[in-house]
């Protein structure tokens, strides 16, 4: 019994956790937000083994390579092969042969770029694998039960108005590196 309780404690989110996760949830709603933390982890990334010498081209295969196996995307040609199958399977899906690695995945599952994106700001924030997981997980989740509504990217147009305010960037990084702190 008490294994069990331990085992549901380390699913649980707390209070922090929490604000976090609805924080991060409201930023990466909009799907070139999740483009750009991606980019911004990556160049961190290559940023922090350039100075050990390796070909910039290396670095970004590197970067790839770990964040692919991380959030257990597979190598490019692995999540063609299963973006093709998924479209086979569901023939209300348009297969796109020069689909990039964004488009394949938001095929797949809309929601899937939102967890991607929150992995990579965490990662940027340096919390650990599992942890990162574990939120990025949770928070792909609760977007999905809550329906939240994607956008391509927050501005004025037709159907919507641009969020202004969206998300205070120092109180993300203050929660984020509390959590850091109490041992993530």
């Amino acid at each position: 019994m008490e294994s069990h309780i331990r085992e549901m404690q380390k699913t649980i989110l707390n209070n922090d956790e929490l604000a976090l996760i609805f924080n991060l949830i409201n930023l990466f709603k909009y799907l070139d937000h999740c483009k750009q933390i991606e980019e911004r982890h990556k160049k961190s990334f290559i940023a922090s083994k350039l100075k050990e010498g390796t070909a910039y081209e290396d670095l970004a295969k590197q970067f790839y390579s770990m964040r692919n196996n991380l959030l257990e995307i597979g190598n490019m040609k692995q999540l063609k092969e299963r973006y093709k199958q998924y479209c086979i399977n569901h023939p209300n899906v348009r297969y796109i042969s020069n689909a990039d690695k964004f488009l394949m995945v938001f095929s797949m599952d809309k929601y899937e770029p939102v967890r991607l994106a929150i992995a990579d700001f965490l990662k940027l924030e340096l919390h650990s694998d599992g942890y990162t997981l574990k939120l990025a997980n949770q928070a792909k989740d609760l977007a999905k039960r809550g329906n939240v509504k994607l956008e391509v990217r927050n501005e004025t147009n037709l159907f919507q108005d641009k969020e202004e305010d969206l998300v205070d960037m120092s109180k993300l990084k203050y929660l984020a590196s509390t959590l850091l702190e109490v041992g993530s």
